[in-house]
């Protein structure tokens, strides 16, 4: 629901908050957003975004680090500053309009395959 993917499917994320560990700052931003309890892992793909508005000047710059995640529980709902949320197969991946870099991320991950372009 927000930028800089608005609106765009995205993996669920946000930022750190002071002192907050990666692992605990995505166990939060995944509650919040999604309503699911997840257990954070370790990082397993770091990138940097950067976002220019018409005239090239830079609106936004996120250091952004995705985590290895299990499931604990809870019942997944839309909150905080998603639209909506749900789980989703690579078949999805092709259907939906996904942002560019999560397709990216998802083929580097292999949960989507080279075939499944846009």
């Amino acid at each position: 629901a927000a930028p800089p993917n608005q609106p765009l499917w995205a993996i669920p994320g946000g930022m750190l908050e002071i002192g907050e560990t990666l692992q605990a700052g995505a166990e939060r931003e995944i509650l919040e957003e999604t309503g699911i309890r997840i257990k954070a892992g370790k990082p397993i793909y770091t990138f940097d975004f950067l976002q220019r508005d018409e005239v090239g000047r830079l609106r936004f710059h996120y250091v952004i680090v995705d985590m290895e995640a299990t499931y604990l529980g809870g019942e997944i709902r839309a909150a905080d500053d998603a639209l909506d949320v749900r789980w989703v197969t690579p078949e999805e991946c092709d259907i939906l309009p996904v942002s560019p870099t999560t397709l990216q991320i998802l083929r580097d991950l292999a949960f989507i395959t080279p075939a499944q372009q846009r």
